[in-house]
């Protein structure tokens, strides 16, 4: 009998471990630090493709202003998932518009050159615009009553 005594002994002492509450993963917590990893990952690759693709069509290479204006805004959109502190979204919303300023007046010089059209101007002037107008949003809607 004493083999069995120590049996159940063993097993509330193994029943009252598992009681005690040691620290578990929490799956939401495990769930929100991996949504949180992959955020800044996204918001890094947006980067550096834009980063690139900006060097590379500074650098001659010929890149539709489309798709630095696509990648801008990728950019800009990983910033608003990972960031969402008003201030935080102005300072995303604020570089956006700059990036799109700066396409405008690399596409106007290229333009001065012939080496872009008519509707490359006109679209860098459509995405800054755009960037203007949601910039200004932002400001307004974080001025509170």
């Amino acid at each position: 009998m004493s083999g069995c005594r120590a049996l159940v002994a063993i097993l509330f002492l193994l029943v009252g471990f598992a009681s005690m509450g040691f620290p578990r993963a929490d799956p939401d917590d495990e769930k929100a630090k991996a949504l949180a990893r992959l955020s800044k990952q996204k918001l890094d690759s947006a980067r550096k493709t834009y980063e690139v693709l900006w060097s590379d069509y500074r650098e001659g290479f010929r890149i539709s202003d489309d798709t630095l204006y696509r990648w801008s805004l990728r950019w800009l959109e990983a910033e608003r998932q990972l960031y969402k502190q008003p201030a935080d979204q102005i300072v995303a919303l604020k570089e956006h518009r700059d990036r799109m300023v700066e396409l405008e007046k690399l596409i106007q010089r290229v333009r001065q050159v012939r080496q872009a059209t008519i509707n490359e101007v006109s679209a860098t002037e459509f995405y800054r615009t755009e960037a203007d107008i949601w910039l200004m949003q932002a400001n307004a809607d974080n001025k509170g009553p």
